[in-house]
């Protein structure tokens, strides 16, 4: 692996989102965003479906241009992983990546945050999206640094897959029922639980 240079980032940062925006705002936008002084934008989190409009389709060019027109201004990147949105094609696609609520619900798309975190699917997709954007912007000078995902955490999800591997988690940390319920101080409000 390559060492890089430790680098530290003094000044004004901020969030922005081309993708938002005409494409022939962009230059102004950043030019007055170098001219107040802006040191770094935090970039990406939410264009998984700009970045790969169809699945293994991948399409860096407008990022590869905002880049170009952020380090004219010598504003640096934060590069986010998109993952906390998928695009609209992997959701019908692989509707499984959507949780499930107590009620059996599913939550679905169009909101943030809508993903099944055990969906195998989820994850490979999320995989798939990261390694190109690290190919893509592994050595690019402007990324100051990386942000994976945003805010990171999913909703409740209480699919069997979900469930299965919180009951699975509990076996391998407490190895008894007696163990987790110690140190989940379920005896508060008679709570404790009993193997079935």
């Amino acid at each position: 692996m390559e060492k890089r240079e430790a680098r530290f980032l003094v000044g004004l940062g901020g969030a922005f989102y081309p993708e938002h925006h005409p494409r022939e705002t962009w230059q102004e936008y950043i030019r007055l965003a170098g001219e107040l002084g802006l040191k770094a934008v935090r970039i990406g989190e939410f264009a998984w479906d700009k970045m790969e409009p169809e699945e293994n389709y991948y399409d860096f060019s407008w990022l590869d241009e905002v880049f170009s027109l952020l380090s004219q201004e010598n504003i640096q990147v934060v590069l986010c992983t998109p993952t906390a949105v998928p695009p609209i094609w992997a959701c019908e696609r692989y509707p499984e990546i959507f949780p499930v609520l107590e009620d059996s619900r599913t939550f679905g798309f169009g909101v943030r945050r809508y993903t099944c975190p055990t969906s195998p699917a989820y994850r490979r997709l999320c995989q798939n999206i990261v390694e190109a954007m690290a190919e893509h912007y592994g050595k690019n000078p402007v990324v100051y640094t990386w942000q994976i995902d945003n805010e990171l955490g999913h909703p409740f999800c209480f699919c069997s897959r979900c469930l299965q591997a919180f009951q699975e988690w509990c076996q391998r940390e407490y190895k008894t029922i007696e163990v987790f319920n110690e140190a989940m101080v379920l005896s508060f409000w008679g709570q404790t639980l009993k193997k079935v």
